[in-house]
């Protein structure tokens, strides 16, 4: 399934509930621009989430890396 939203009028909505997860439940989750030079991808089997493009690594990659580890910078393991 596929959806398409603007986050910044989902963001200042009235009722601004995310009715699909970012993090993986089973399925795969892609958030990207319309371009995909920045989003998020959630691998089920990994049960991982990456977070990619400049921006977004310096905003929300740093905020998630103070409470979850942090497995691949540039797509090289970090262990």
């Amino acid at each position: 399934m596929c959806y398409h939203f603007d986050a910044n009028a989902h963001a200042t909505a009235e009722d601004a509930e995310w009715r699909v997860p970012v993090y993986p439940n089973g399925d795969y989750y892609i958030f990207a621009r319309d371009e995909f030079r920045e989003g998020t991808f959630g691998h089920p089997w990994e049960q991982t989430l990456c977070v990619y493009g400049p921006r977004m690594v310096a905003t929300l990659g740093r905020t998630l890396a103070t409470w979850l580890p942090t497995l691949r910078v540039d797509g090289h393991r970090t262990d």
